[in-house]
């Protein structure tokens, strides 16, 4: 590996710093955190525009408020990014960059009480943004689903097949349970590897192959059955729904960091999936008297799911990838913002209007005429 390469922490600090000298003023170092990169940060720190971008963002989001709680909390985030959370500190960066460069004023990390969220314990939730009527609590969540679990998956087989990669292709479009099942049992699908090199789990196909410069893959993605299968993956984040006021949670999707399919709607297919998926979380669950707690154990006693769907006002897929300097200059961000009209807190598309669209490409999805 090319000494060139930026391998540690201290090194990637520095050459933050250097990308904008006011960032001299904050003591990003961490005394535990003098080791080498993470995967993450590895990538990150030897991308030049990654880096660029993130330092302009530190710069625009610490500028843009008054407040010195949130500037804190800003500052909080950053020195985050040079931990072992450097792809969800990222993702966190990636979105309130979007949400105050578009014109929203937000408040970051809150602490909310028991009587504010569902969590029997309350909960900190990632902020709260002032809408054109209101505002809205809202956390972000990585988005990737079955991704990052097959990423997983393949990273600990290929440990047993050092000359080979392994390759999961067919379809992906298996529920998250499905998917950790699998990692679980690895060592069942390693045996079978080593006898035949080739195995078929339902549609699922996991085979081995001779490391060389080019792999070709094939994998079938079927967006509707994706989205039954995960349909009640946000009632694993409960706890932090708001009872009394609209709350929002944001998938941010980075190619680098789990599911692609975000980044390349050509066919129609991210859209496809993210209004499938949605209009299942807000409209499949209105009648499920079962608890929300086989889902989400901080949750108080005697929640159901079907109370607790009608607490999602709303969700938001956020779609961001960098190439080059110019996508820095107009944020290269897509966005799918899907509103629940059963939802006890409700947005409407209105709320909305203060989103200065000319920084991303937006759809925005009521489901008015589609609630049946």
């Amino acid at each position: 590996m090319s000494s060139n390469f930026i391998k540690t922490y201290p090194e990637w600090i520095s050459k933050i710093t250097c990308l904008n000298s006011s960032l001299n003023d904050f003591n990003f170092e961490k005394p535990d955190k003098y080791g080498n990169l993470n995967k993450d940060g590895f990538n990150l720190a030897n991308c030049d525009i990654h880096c660029q971008f993130i330092a302009e963002a530190f710069d625009y989001l610490l500028t843009s408020t008054t407040n010195c709680s949130s500037k804190k909390s800003y500052i909080e985030i950053f020195r985050n990014l040079f931990t072992n959370n450097t792809s969800g500190s990222f993702l966190e960066i990636v979105t309130y960059y979007w949400l105050v460069k578009s014109g929203l004023n937000v408040i970051p990390q809150i602490s909310l009480d028991n009587n504010i969220v569902l969590g029997k314990n309350g909960s900190i939730i990632d902020g709260k943004v002032e809408l054109l009527i209101g505002s809205a609590y809202f956390d972000i969540k990585s988005f990737g689903f079955t991704a990052k679990l097959a990423g997983k998956l393949c990273a600990k087989l290929e440990e047993n097949f050092p000359e080979f990669r392994v390759l999961i292709e067919g379809s992906w479009d298996k529920s998250t349970k499905e998917f950790t099942n699998l990692i679980q049992k690895y060592q069942f699908i390693v045996d079978e590897l080593k006898k035949n090199s080739i195995m078929k789990i339902g549609q699922t196909i996991i085979r081995l192959e001779k490391r060389k410069a080019v792999t070709v893959s094939g994998r079938i993605s079927e967006p509707y059955l994706l989205a039954k299968e995960n349909a009640q993956f946000p009632f694993k984040e409960a706890n932090q729904f708001t009872m009394h006021e609209p709350f929002l949670l944001i998938y941010v999707a980075h190619p680098w960091f789990g599911l692609t399919e975000l980044h390349d709607d050509f066919s129609g297919t991210a859209s496809t999936f993210t209004r499938a998926f949605s209009r299942r979380c807000f409209f499949q669950f209105s009648n499920d008297e079962s608890r929300v707690k086989k889902h989400c154990h901080q949750v108080k006693d005697g929640m159901t799911i079907k109370e607790s769907s009608r607490l999602l006002s709303g969700i938001i897929f956020l779609s961001f990838c960098l190439f080059n300097q110019d996508e820095i200059n107009r944020m290269p961000y897509k966005a799918w913002i899907y509103l629940n009209p059963r939802a006890t807190n409700k947005l409407t598309c209105s709320d909305f209007d203060l989103l200065d669209r000319k920084y991303s490409n937006i759809t925005i999805d009521d489901f008015i005429y589609d609630d049946y």
